[in-house]
């Protein structure tokens, strides 16, 4: 007997049902949070009195987080089981959304460039190329 049919055979002929809107609420978490970042960036500036500079990092830094996530899903999905990576995951959103959501402001910028290209020490030539990021700790 295969895991699905002793799944369906727990939880009856509403499992597929079960399964369905489990899923779609993973698309549609996903969905709004890709789109919410784009959507909220200048109410995100105004409100917290951030710089542009800022929000790019904020928005680049979601991008990073949500990468991630992706890349490491499947070698969670094999050492931890499906269910058990998409709960875990699902709540590791849930609960950065609910911290993200009571900010009260920008702390704890830590990933902001400190070179940004130009390098006006004396002696040195002048320009890095741009490439020569040391992050703040």
């Amino acid at each position: 007997m295969s895991q699905v049919e002793r799944l369906f055979e727990r939880y009856g002929p509403n499992y597929k049902w079960l399964v369905t809107l489990t899923v779609l609420l993973g698309l549609v978490a996903l969905g709004m949070s890709i789109t919410i970042v784009n959507v909220a960036t200048p109410y995100i500036k105004g409100a917290f009195g951030m710089s542009s500079d800022q929000v790019q990092w904020l928005s680049t830094g979601f991008l990073a987080a949500t990468t991630v996530a992706l890349l490491v899903a499947p070698w969670l999905s094999r050492a931890f089981g499906q269910r058990a990576t998409y709960m875990g995951l699902l709540m590791v959103f849930i609960g950065a959304s609910i911290l993200g959501g009571l900010a009260t402001s920008m702390g704890g910028n830590h990933c902001r460039p400190r070179y940004s290209g130009r390098d006006d020490r004396p002696g040195s030539s002048g320009s890095t190329g741009g490439a020569f990021y040391r992050l703040s700790g």
